[in-house]
């Protein structure tokens, strides 16, 4: 399964890649030098950087895209068990890696999803749930990373425009 990296783990495999030593990344993060060099090992082991100390990254382990969902079932409040409802379109597939349910708010559940592209997204998740449970509405929100040359963040995502429908 692909995995998202955290601001730090970005933060590190980027400056690496600029030629920044450990010891002043591990001075920017105001860590131990040893802390910045065991995530480096983590980031090794986990097979994301393949070459060291140049921190070439293998794209194919990381998040390409986290989409939000939020689901809004056709179904009373009153009397459901809204975390079992959670737990059952957590089964759908195992791109959907966070189902919370949503007391007392417009929608009823939300998921979050690791998928390589939208269409993957909506073939194999949101089809899925429409035909597996009665949907009221669905909503769906891309992640994008604010830094332009963040690895997370797929080349072909960076100039995406704003298409009025």
């Amino acid at each position: 399964m692909a995995i998202e990296l955290s601001e730090e783990d970005a933060y590190i495999i980027d400056s690496l890649q600029k030629g920044i030593s450990q010891k002043e990344i591990a001075n920017y993060l105001k860590k131990d030098e040893s802390t910045v060099s065991k995530k480096i090992k983590d980031l090794k082991e986990a097979g994301i950087i393949v070459a060291y100390p140049s921190a070439i990254v293998d794209a194919s382990k990381l998040v390409k895209l986290v989409i939000y969902g939020l689901i809004k079932l056709r179904l009373t409040k009153g009397g459901q068990d809204w975390e079992e409802l959670a737990r059952m379109i957590s089964v759908i597939s195992p791109k959907i890696v966070e189902v919370s349910a949503l007391f007392g708010l417009e929608y009823d559940v939300m998921i979050k999803c690791y998928v390589d592209s939208i269409e993957e997204y909506y073939d194999d998740i949101v089809r899925k749930i429409i035909s597996s449970f009665e949907i009221h509405g669905m909503t769906s929100f891309i992640l994008f990373r604010a830094a332009k040359h963040d690895p997370r963040v797929p080349k072909e995502c960076l100039n995406i425009k704003k298409v009025k429908s």
